[in-house]
């Protein structure tokens, strides 16, 4: 299958590396003449393996038609990134895979004519540099119909799936999103604010503590049964105990953080969640710090 990789940050790599590996024909799509020309040159490593991955790449302006995109880029960049595609006149299917859960919304905005999947990522992988990509944790890439003709997914997931590299299919977009939302409105914040590691937040009974109001305030947000998805986050924070979540990277670099799709699309849903204002705001203020210089 002619696949596309839009954004070659972590999660872009390694899908696009995996499936390139299963003789897939892999592009990825970037912003930057230097990292395009550098893939064409030296193609994808992929660790700890240390797999050299021959793939093409193409700058977001120079889309061409592919029979399926992967939209791997963070919550904030999907507009300006579909619209340098000009993703209205492309007709291959789309499959997002963010945090949190305001594309959503984005993508009913749009009216987008094409398949549509919404997915979730549950490996771990840490991007080196624009051409190495480390898989630190191994997982599933969980999948959900959101539009289309019925019986897509089925077939999509049965083109797709490896062994070693699992897709999975989700029944139910919405509690699929929503019980990744909740985990990511844990941990992200309190790993980010506090520098710590994941396991931290159960080893410290005080991060303990409001790791566990966070789980209440985004169940009551979304629906879901509290109880149920403190055992799945408790679950999920002992099994990747040693890894550094996203949020925490992002506060590290001093790059801009995915704070808005997160606890930000719970404040959207109920303003009433006093820990989750809490968390939001202070990521925002240090966001806002590194403006100020």
């Amino acid at each position: 299958m002619n696949i596309g990789i839009v954004g070659a940050g972590s999660v872009g790599l390694l899908v696009g590396s995996w499936l390139a590996m299963e003789h897939h024909q892999v592009t990825f799509y970037v912003r930057r003449d230097e990292q395009k020309n550098a893939i064409n040159q030296n193609g994808i490593t992929l660790l700890p393996s240390n797999n050299v991955i021959p793939v093409k790449a193409r700058l977001l302006s120079e889309v061409a038609e592919e029979a399926l995109y992967f939209i791997c880029v963070k919550q904030y960049d999907i507009n300006e990134v579909l619209s340098a595609m000009d993703v209205t006149k492309i007709k291959g299917s789309l499959v997002f895979l963010q945090n949190g859960m305001s594309h959503v919304d984005y993508i009913k905005s749009r009216s987008l004519r094409q398949p549509i999947v919404l997915g979730i990522v549950e490996h771990g992988s840490f991007k080196k540099d624009d051409l190495t990509v480390e898989h630190t944790g191994a997982g599933a890439i969980r999948l959900a119909h959101f539009t289309g003709k019925n019986g897509f997914i089925d077939e999509l997931i049965q083109s797709l799936h490896i062994d070693a590299f699992p897709f999975v299919k989700a029944d139910d977009w919405y509690t699929m999103l929503a019980e990744k939302l909740v985990v990511n409105a844990v941990i992200n914040p309190i790993t980010a604010l506090f520098q710590v590691k994941n396991g931290m937040i159960v080893d410290n009974p005080y991060l303990h503590d409001v790791a566990r109001t966070l789980c209440e305030e985004a169940t009551k947000a979304l629906g879901l049964s509290g109880q149920r998805q403190w055992e799945r986050v408790k679950s999920i924070i002992l099994n990747t105990s040693e890894n550094e979540s996203s949020m925490l990277k992002d506060v590290k670099e001093r790059r801009k953080t995915e704070i808005d799709g997160i606890s930000g699309y719970l404040l959207r849903l109920n303003q009433e969640l006093p820990t989750t204002s809490f968390v939001f705001q202070s990521i925002k203020a240090i966001e806002w710090g590194w403006k100020e210089g």
